[in-house]
């Protein structure tokens, strides 16, 4: 998404998390801008320090919490409950 106007880029950034959640999939909480200009060099390399700080953060959160909800589908798959999203996927 590239956008100059903030309002209208936490406009979008909402309204593709609600798409998301309507698909049944999970979003993270909050986004990572980019200014092309300000933070990559020439030959594409990052040089905003402040955006790999960002992107290491986001990748770190996607990590952990695409495992916590691995682990949790994984759970729901062998319980007997009826009322998880994974028990549409049990044999």
């Amino acid at each position: 998404m590239v956008s100059v106007d903030i309002f209208l880029q936490l406009t979008v950034m909402n309204q593709i998390r609600t798409v998301v959640r309507q698909c049944y999939d999970w979003s993270m909480p909050y986004g990572v801008s980019i200014n092309g200009e300000q933070d990559f060099d020439a030959k594409g390399d990052i040089r905003s320090i402040r955006l790999g700080q960002r992107l290491e953060m986001l990748a770190c959160d996607l990590v952990i919490h695409g495992r916590l909800i691995r682990e949790q589908f994984n759970r729901d798959l062998i319980n007997s409950e009826t009322d998880t999203f994974a028990a549409h996927y049990r044999l």
